[in-house]
């Protein structure tokens, strides 16, 4: 049936369309993620959350990050499903595993809060400077905040500066002006 030389050009063949149906595919289920993810935010700013909840669960079970996070939010806060704060951290969890910056920030406040789970300053600290290292105000100003007060961490008016001054330079409000008030809490009025 299958020669030498038929064999010889069949595999090659084979294992390049199995290739290129598997880069389709990944790129079709890619798209399909994002699809499913927009659908969710058209839902969720509309205010029909059920709605958003279920195509958010679609493209976060297909592992698109931003789905996991927002699904997250919906669980911690009972929108569109019932309030659930250990789905709200597994969700915030595996997407800031992934690496997605808004979950790393929201997985330290829910440890720094404790709303439905043990609080975990170390945690807390943890998530929040993976945030702020990458530029989240949110993460940058609570980080601050913490330093500043001594909430969760060693007082270290340096560190609260440090972070305080990274959240001002970004445009994020209303993080900007709450890092605004910490320095002059700090450092007095600014005529930077």
């Amino acid at each position: 049936m299958f020669n030498r030389n038929t064999r010889t050009v069949f595999i090659p063949a084979l294992l390049a369309a199995l290739l290129a149906f598997g880069a389709f595919s990944a790129c079709a289920t890619k798209n399909a993620q994002l699809d499913w993810h927009h659908q969710g935010e058209a839902a969720y700013q509309n205010a029909r959350y059920q709605e958003a909840a279920t195509w958010y669960l679609k493209a976060a079970e297909a592992g698109l990050a931003e789905a996991q996070t927002q699904l997250g939010v919906m669980y911690a806060a009972g929108q569109g499903v019932p309030q659930d704060y250990d789905a709200a951290l597994a969700w915030t969890r595996q997407a800031a595993e992934a690496g997605h910056v808004r979950a790393q920030t929201n997985l330290g406040i829910l440890y720094m809060t404790g709303f439905g789970i043990p609080r975990d300053f170390e945690e807390s600290v943890k998530w929040l400077t993976q945030g702020a290292e990458q530029g989240d105000a949110k993460a940058q100003t609570q980080l601050g905040l913490m330093h500043e007060t001594g909430i969760g961490v060693r007082r270290d008016r340096e560190r609260a500066l440090y972070w305080y001054r990274q959240a001002v330079d970004g445009t994020e409000e209303p993080y900007a002006t709450l890092a605004r008030n910490g320095l002059k809490r700090l450092v007095g009025n600014l005529t930077e």
